[in-house]
């Protein structure tokens, strides 16, 4: 029987630019505010950071963004329907580098990276799902080591927005 390879300590974090931000349409606002929330909220100096998107997300300039954001991050811009979901499970599942690594972080609360959750658990690997509550799939849910909730940052602009035109306050909007 081959024996497996000890888990490296390291991290890896795969973001779904899409789902974390709230559509296609809201990439190029919010992608900022999505990537400063995971940098913030994962205390790891050797990240190797994956981001996939499909080519819908109007006005993003995907290089520029990652560039501010992790100088060693990887970018991948992927055709067709659940392309780039597809990308980063193709990345997971069958590049050594997750599977091997101790933690993993997924920026999605997309359903369809539940098998990828599953198969990186039965390997050992601790594996936190990051997304927006509204977002977030039960069985995703379920199966991760742990979830960390992403602000709704959409709805906390839209509060805003509403607020500064109607004079009330956000906490007033908001219910």
């Amino acid at each position: 029987m081959k024996s497996r390879k000890p888990l490296e300590n390291r991290t890896m974090v795969f973001i779904d630019l899409e789902n974390s931000c709230g559509s296609s349409e809201l990439v190029a606002s919010y992608h900022a505010k999505v990537l400063d929330f995971v940098k913030n909220n994962i205390d790891d100096e050797r990240l190797l950071i994956n981001y996939s998107t499909g080519p819908r997300c109007h006005n993003f300039d995907s290089s520029k963004a990652i560039l501010q954001t992790w100088s060693a991050a990887r970018f991948k811009m992927v055709h067709g329907l659940d392309g780039a979901d597809n990308c980063l499970i193709d990345m997971i599942l069958n590049e050594p580098s997750a599977m091997r690594s101790s933690r993993v972080f997924i920026v999605s609360g997309d359903h369809i990276f539940t098998d990828a959750v599953k198969q990186l658990r039965l390997a050992g690997v601790e594996v936190t799902v990051m997304a927006r509550q509204s977002a977030l799939n039960h069985r995703l849910a379920e199966t991760a080591s742990k979830v960390v909730y992403l602000p709704e940052f959409f709805q906390e602009d839209f509060a805003l927005l509403v607020a500064t035109l109607t004079g009330l306050t956000t906490n007033a909007v908001a219910q």
